[in-house]
């Protein structure tokens, strides 16, 4: 079919999905999904990132985690995030890892898309089935902490947005028990974005993921503490105001207070969660 409609038809395919609840694991849904990981393979790159930006809208609209990041974070804090059911969402996980070193528009898409799968999985289940075979979802776990990680080596500053949504997504879904090392590969580029970025939203998302990252520390194990020391040093520079990228990612200024305000409060709740976990982390914040 022609450019513009294969385009389309990923679109279409994911309106159809939300128009008719479409719920998971059905034969309907299983096709729609089905289409659209075939049209991630699509040799235009558009199509590609079409049909990624539908399958992350697809996601989106599926019960789980909360989608907000801000809300998934309070929600793990007061405890009442319940395991994802979505044992059948692996294999779309998988399918959408794999897209992941494509071109950077692709990148985009495919980490938003990550984001809001990863609120949906149970890396609890043993195996699940897949077109390609068997997958073990530990396997998964480390595969996608690795992915995550990647996306700050080469990643555009919305790139890395999505990369941070993601990270705070894989940090509050209680059956992702994510290994050590991995996982401060994947803690330590967010902790010198939140230090020293000069992207004002940038520091903002890496400060959510961030203070998200000791609600997996609870169900897991404490990273080291030369690790420790860099997100708290990191933290205390959070509350320091940095000169903010020029040109056209800049936001208005109102956008740069209202980015401000959000990074110091995420800062504060990071430094108490510290606390909570007995980690001395120095000063006070201010109160903001």
């Amino acid at each position: 079919h022609g450019f513009q409609v294969r385009i389309g038809a990923g679109s279409a395919l994911a309106s159809i999905a939300q128009s008719v609840a479409l719920e998971p694991g059905t034969p309907h849904c299983t096709r729609i999904i089905a289409a659209l990981l075939k049209g991630c393979q699509d040799p235009g790159l558009d199509v590609r990132n079409g049909v990624l930006m539908s399958l992350g809208d697809l996601a989106s609209w599926c019960p789980g985690t909360p989608a907000d990041a801000g809300d998934a974070a309070a929600a793990a804090a007061a405890g009442t995030i319940a395991a994802p059911d979505g044992g059948e969402w692996l294999w779309v996980l998988d399918s959408v890892l794999s897209t992941l070193s494509d071109k950077d528009k692709v990148r985009q898409a495919a980490y938003r898309a990550v984001g809001q799968l990863i609120r949906l999985v149970n890396f609890s289940a043993t195996l699940v089935g897949t077109p390609a075979g068997t997958l073990g979802s530990s396997d998964l776990l480390n595969r996608t902490v690795a992915a995550l990680a990647a996306g700050f080596e080469e990643g555009t500053a919305k790139t890395q947005w999505n990369v941070c949504y993601a990270a705070v997504q894989l940090y509050v879904n209680p059956t992702a028990m994510i290994p050590v090392g991995g996982g401060e590969k994947l803690l330590l580029p967010m902790v010198e974005r939140l230090g020293r970025s000069p992207n004002i939203k940038l520091r903002a998302h890496a400060a959510l993921a961030v203070a998200c990252a000791p609600i997996s520390w609870r169900r897991g194990e404490m990273p080291s503490a030369g690790m420790l020391a860099k997100v708290i040093e990191a933290a205390h520079q959070g509350l320091e105001d940095h000169p903010t990228v020029e040109g056209p990612q800049r936001p208005s200024p109102a956008h740069e207070v209202r980015y401000l305000q959000m990074r110091r409060r995420y800062v504060k709740t990071l430094l108490e969660q510290l606390e909570d976990l007995g980690v001395a982390a120095g000063e006070q914040v201010p109160a903001s």
